[in-house]
């Protein structure tokens, strides 16, 4: 992608002890934390992290304030592949915390793998005739399980949301502001990918993105 917008934000690939930078992340949630990646979007300028490689911006995304980042066009942010985003057999959580701005589809939030792919953790958004609702889908070795969350716990133009996928086992939550709204369980076993993270769309070169638009505040990921 010679001719894409290239903007490096922090993030941290490395297992570090981090501050949550939001209250009600996850129930389970404190003071300090330790995180496999964060993706605070602290500002526009080129840096390097102290703990790990920088996140690109590729495309039509850009940041507009401090803390956040907007999805207007076909965009992805891509942070590089590393052990610790592999859930393996153990617990494992992502989240973004996101507002939508600009309507509201059939659209990824965060992955690593495609769906084809031997392993892929997954948070989707989805627009029905009842509301949007969202989906958080593991894959491993042993089977797929995806769970829906219960239709309007999001709007369009309405307030920030944090939205987020827990593993626990067999089974997989979608939790909305520190509240489980859907589960399902499954056989799933080991969860491994030697994709990168995907925050936006399925990546600059997929013939169908399923591109986000709006505004992305902070992306998540723990074990």
């Amino acid at each position: 992608m010679s001719n894409a917008k290239r903007t490096a934000v922090r993030a941290g690939v490395a297992m570090v002890t981090a501050t949550a930078l939001w209250a009600g992340m996850t129930p389970a949630a404190s003071a300090s934390t330790t995180y496999a990646l964060q993706l605070p979007f602290p500002d526009t300028s080129p840096h390097q992290s102290s703990v790990g490689p920088d996140a690109e911006l590729l495309g039509k995304v850009r940041a507009t304030q401090p803390d956040v980042v907007d999805f207007y066009g076909r965009s992805v942010v891509r942070v590089a592949d590393h052990v610790t985003l592999d859930p393996e057999t153990g617990d494992f959580e992502f989240a973004a915390r996101l507002r939508l701005t600009r309507g509201a589809g059939n659209w990824n939030i965060v992955q690593k793998g495609y769906w084809g792919d031997p392993g892929q953790w997954k948070l989707s958004l989805h627009k029905s005739t009842k509301g949007i609702k969202f989906s958080c889908r593991f894959k491993g070795d042993a089977g797929a399980v995806q769970a829906y969350s219960k239709a309007g716990v999001a709007s369009v133009g309405g307030s920030w949301v944090t939205a987020g996928c827990r593993r626990s086992g067999d089974r997989v939550a979608v939790v909305v502001d520190g509240r489980e709204v859907g589960a399902a369980s499954g056989r799933i076993g080991k969860v491994r990918s030697a994709k990168d993270v995907l925050v936006g769309s399925k990546g600059m070169s997929a013939t169908d993105p399923d591109q986000f638009l709006g505004l992305v505040d902070n992306v998540w990921v723990r074990s």
